[in-house]
């Protein structure tokens, strides 16, 4: 259960370079399975691509996050965004960022 002062960070990433989404997807594709984001902040849905087909793997997950924080990351392989939703996220070099919601 969260507590009174974890933060959590949630976006989309529209990479300017759609190939590297791709390439991603087709070198690791066994470990993606399908899924759908829940609990997404409204001003976030907003933003997310209608039909999008959202897929997630585990194993980058936990790569991504180096398993120093909770994480989840969706893949669109149609509009080539990524959905990311964390809680309380940590740099795996240095010390936490400085996140400003407004």
């Amino acid at each position: 259960m969260p507590g009174p002062t974890d933060e959590r960070l949630v976006g989309v990433l529209a990479g300017a370079d759609a190939q590297v989404v791709r390439n991603l997807l087709r070198e690791r594709r066994g470990e993606f399975f399908v899924t759908a984001p829940d609990e997404i902040p409204a001003e976030i849905s907003e933003l997310l691509p209608e039909g999008a087909e959202w897929v997630e793997s585990q194993a980058f997950n936990e790569e991504a996050t180096g398993a120093l924080y909770e994480g989840r990351f969706y893949f669109d392989k149609k509009s080539n965004r990524v959905l990311f939703d964390c809680s309380n996220p940590v740099r795996k070099d240095g010390p936490p960022p400085n996140v400003v919601v407004g």
